[in-house]
């Protein structure tokens, strides 16, 4: 799709409300922290980098890495002893306002202790911290993860749904947390979000088996019996609201676009021709129902567009056993049904016309197939994200990327695609002061 020489048109005015609308305020972003011993906290004013992926397609829970200096000594006599035990509060602030605060387990990933030596009576700590600074580089852990990662319900439910099948997994710990603390505190689950399956079949015996954690339960069931057409995804988020934390789980499809398109909020993209997010320093929108967020138009339909051709697309043929053995009934011997009858085609015709190549074979899961072909189907978008706010984003949130397609005569019209987000990186630096994002996402390449 040539952009070339264009101009906005029809998206001008959204592109302008977005920028006046941005708040500026939050552009200047600084991490800080505590490092929690057993008696003593030490804070650590800057972090030098706060790097944070959320994975919504391949981990259940954020993963945080900082660096940060402080004394030689302190680390050494101090630090190295609790290794195992420490914990670490990041501190996220807005210029002067701090708007976010969240405990964590803590993992030193590059302990450099039995290169220094031992502390001897004429080393002592403070000769030590005169001497140098300690880098430390680590990991920090989602406390609630950490400590409920292995989790199981064990149940034989009998005549329910795989939607009530994962409630009830999920709901059975919300109400019965286990009585796990973390320095007196209680770590539980709060609340269960999950979108409706695809699949609506009730279950007359299905088994929650006791080697399977209640994070890994929705994927058990999605590989046996088959819950979305688009795979599916679990992750846990702490989010702060009305005053207080939260801690909820997140059940969602993964490459099925059409299933979140109606959410009440949604992930808005502008394709903004001429736009350079590094350049800009307004460039989203946040409010009750959008995220509303300005890309390059050159960079984004080049990803689109490029990858999306008549050569893409596939499909498969699969016999599914659940129709061979539900009512198959028999004369002379010989099934009644016609083969036709016990098919089951998924996929979509190619965009040259090309038929239908693959056999699947026999499944009792067409849903996996159908996973195979969505994923086929669809393509990806990778967004930059300058003066970003990652924590706007939630697991599974629906996208749309809106832009302008021009004629060969230069008239434009307004199209939309649907897609769903993936994960998203991102960086703070204590030198630039910014946070900076990559968003990437999945997209069904249909307009609408």
């Amino acid at each position: 799709m040539n952009i070339e020489n264009s101009t906005n048109v029809l998206l001008s005015k959204d592109i302008n409300r977005i920028r006046e609308g941005h708040d500026i305020s939050r552009n200047s972003v600084l991490y800080s922290g505590i490092l929690h011993l057993k008696n003593k906290d030490i804070e650590i004013r800057d972090l030098i980098t706060t790097d944070i992926t959320r994975d919504f397609n391949n981990a259940i829970a954020d993963s945080i890495q900082v660096q940060f200096y402080m004394p030689s000594g302190d680390y050494q006599v101090d630090v190295v002893p609790e290794l195992d035990t420490l914990e670490f509060t990041i501190i996220k602030s807005y210029g002067v306002k701090v708007e976010l605060i969240e405990r964590f387990k803590f993992i030193v990933l590059n302990n450099t202790s039995a290169k220094m030596g031992s502390v001897t009576e004429n080393q002592k700590k403070e000769e030590l911290n005169k001497q140098s600074m300690q880098v430390v580089v680590g990991q920090a852990v989602n406390i609630l993860y950490y400590a409920t990662r292995l989790i199981t319900v064990t149940k034989a439910l009998r005549g329910v749904t795989l939607q009530e099948a994962i409630s009830f997994s999920f709901n059975d710990f919300i109400n019965n947390p286990r009585d796990i603390k973390i320095n007196g505190t209680p770590i539980k689950l709060d609340k269960l979000n999950i979108d409706p399956p695809n699949n609506p079949n009730k279950l007359n015996n299905l088994i929650l088996p006791s080697h399977v954690t209640v994070y890994d339960m929705p994927t058990e069931l999605q590989d046996k019996y088959g819950v979305y057409n688009g795979h599916i995804g679990t992750y846990i988020t702490r989010d702060y609201k009305n005053g207080a934390y939260i801690n909820s789980a997140w059940v969602y499809p993964l490459y099925n676009p059409i299933m979140v398109k109606n959410r009440k909020r949604k992930m808005r993209l502008y394709a903004s021709i001429g736009f350079t997010s590094r350049m800009v320093d307004r460039t989203f929108l946040d409010s009750e129902n959008n995220l509303d967020i300005l890309v390059s138009a050159e960079e984004s339909n080049n990803q689109i567009f490029g990858q999306y051709s008549a050569s893409n697309g596939t499909g498969v043929s699969v016999l599914d056993s659940n129709e061979v053995t539900k009512a198959n009934p028999l004369e002379n011997g010989k099934s009644k049904n016609k083969s036709k009858e016990l098919s089951t085609r998924e996929g979509f015709d190619k965009a040259d016309g090309v038929s239908f190549n693959l056999s699947g074979g026999q499944t009792s899961n067409a849903y996996k197939h159908r996973t195979n072909v969505l994923k086929q189907k669809g393509t990806t978008l990778t967004v930059n994200w300058n003066f970003s706010m990652p924590e706007l984003v939630y697991p599974g949130m629906t996208v749309e990327y809106i832009y302008e397609k021009f004629d060969k005569d230069g008239n434009s019209e307004i199209k939309i695609l649907n897609g769903i987000v993936q994960a998203i990186s991102s960086r703070a630096d204590v030198n630039k002061k910014t946070c900076h994002s990559n968003i990437f996402i999945f997209l069904d390449p249909t307009e609408n």
